[in-house]
């Protein structure tokens, strides 16, 4: 059976922005089942595009390291919690994996289908993070997490 873990992430939303990923550190594949988000801002009539994309490992980019929790206790996590993404992971490998429109007083939660799962490559610095597209005002804080097994 495989290792599961979940991590946390928070960060101000902004155009075109991961706000959080899981970033894979080797060669072993990493399986995302779940990802969950909401704002944590005064309530406010503010929308964007979100999006689960994923990066190919030519760069991991630079965000805040979270803590991986397991979620059954033992091993510790070989990928890695990001958040708050000061500069985007590089090549995006083309598409959405899931794309939605949400408005800032709902919160989200995507859960795969069992054997569907998105997957990391087996490749140091691939990353599959939740991002903006597009924003239609304001800065609210998007708290969120993706939950994972390796």
């Amino acid at each position: 059976m495989a290792d599961a873990f979940s991590g946390g992430f928070s960060a101000a939303w902004a155009a075109t922005k991961s706000l959080g990923g899981v970033l894979n550190t080797s060669a072993q594949r990493v399986f995302i089942y779940e990802c969950g988000w909401g704002t944590e801002s005064t309530p406010a009539d503010q929308a964007a595009q979100f999006a689960i994309q994923r990066f190919d490992g030519t760069g991991a980019g630079t965000a805040t390291d979270g803590t991986p929790i397991p979620i059954g206790g033992g091993a510790a996590a070989v990928a890695d919690i990001k958040e708050n993404y000061t500069v985007e992971p590089t090549t995006l490998v083309t598409g959405h994996l899931f794309r939605i429109g949400a408005n800032q007083r709902a919160s989200f939660l995507w859960k795969a289908t069992p054997g569907k799962e998105f997957v990391i490559p087996a490749t140091a610095n691939a990353v599959i993070s939740l991002r903006t597209l597009a924003v239609s005002g304001g800065t609210p804080t998007v708290d969120g997490y993706f939950s994972w097994e390796e």
